[in-house]
């Protein structure tokens, strides 16, 4: 909706990314437990697993490629990919979502140096949490490089 695109454009000029992370929790939170459901792994019937880590970085990704925002999905670097890559006015943003804490997520992306090759712009990393079993995101955590 545009309150939602207003919502989320808002935090980014704010430079307040838990107005984008809590517009995004109300996203997930909008969409229906079936498409949640977990899904078969391998041959054998029985053997379930939770939605990938991709699902939630495609819908993020998409809901931000929505608003008019500048973003790019598994972004390759000399030792790895970044999850997201957003560019908001002369800021970047690079995310990591985890099926763990935030802070893991973080961690890689400071390992992964995925960071390095935007340091001569304002630049924020930032890890999210999934927590698969209540089909949201859980939390995230931000430093500034």
């Amino acid at each position: 909706t545009q309150e939602f695109r207003s919502r989320i454009i808002d935090g980014f000029r704010q430079k307040d990314f838990s107005v984008v992370f809590g517009e995004m929790q109300r996203l997930f939170a909008s969409i229906p437990y079936m498409l949640f459901e977990k899904q078969k792994k391998g041959e054998d019937p029985n053997q379930w697993t939770h939605r990938e880590e991709s699902f939630y970085h495609s819908l993020f990704r998409t809901a931000l490629w929505a608003c008019g925002i500048s973003v790019k999905a598994e972004e390759p670097t000399h030792l790895g990919r970044s999850d997201l890559v957003i560019e908001f006015a002369q800021d970047v943003y690079i995310v990591e979502l985890k099926k763990a804490p935030a802070q893991k997520a973080l961690s890689q992306i400071l390992q992964k140096e995925y960071h390095l090759k935007y340091t001569d712009r304002p630049l924020s990393l930032i890890g999210i949490e999934i927590d698969a079993n209540r089909r949201n995101l859980a939390g995230f955590t931000i430093s500034q490089a």
